[in-house]
């Protein structure tokens, strides 16, 4: 799929999450699927996955046990294309992250990948700080392995 740079999609689906206590992790049940929200921490971004198909990832995410804490977000992926909806859209907004979330992330790129083979229509937004070269070349480095559309997105702090 061709990268799109400088796109305009919102990042709605990140301003509207409820405020929360530190750690909080939980479920919302609705209609069989669970929605999953995780808080933002100082080490751990905010997480917000609607069955509605957006999925919303913003913050830093420098944990030692990134495995264990994205883990619910994994789980929650894998369940989500079991029944997933017709658009899902991606937005992450990542200032920093380790080696280890990266990896994290490209395998939830991956697995959302296989929607395509189910009709479904996927799209990533990957928001980087103008002034962060690395970050923006890892936007370019996710799409150019992942098969979905993929928008290469700047913005001013």
């Amino acid at each position: 799929m061709p990268v799109q740079k400088n796109a305009t999609p919102s990042l709605s689906g990140l301003k509207n999450h409820p405020p929360f206590n530190a750690g909080t992790r939980f479920f919302l049940s609705l209609q069989g699927m669970e929605n999953y929200i995780q808080e933002k921490t100082v080490k751990t971004p905010l997480i917000k996955a609607e069955k509605t198909g957006a999925i919303c990832i913003e913050g830093i995410c420098i944990s030692e046990n990134v495995f264990e804490d994205l883990g619910g977000l994994v789980k929650w992926v894998d369940a989500y294309i079991e029944m997933p909806a017709d658009q899902t859209t991606v937005d992450v907004r990542l200032d920093y992250y380790n080696t280890s979330a990266s990896a994290v992330l490209r395998d939830i790129f991956k697995t959302l990948h296989t929607l395509k083979s189910k009709g479904k229509n996927v799209v990533v937004n990957w928001y980087y700080d103008e002034e962060d070269v690395d970050n923006e070349e890892s936007g370019y480095h996710y799409a150019s392995i992942v098969d979905v559309e993929f928008n290469v997105i700047p913005y001013t702090k």
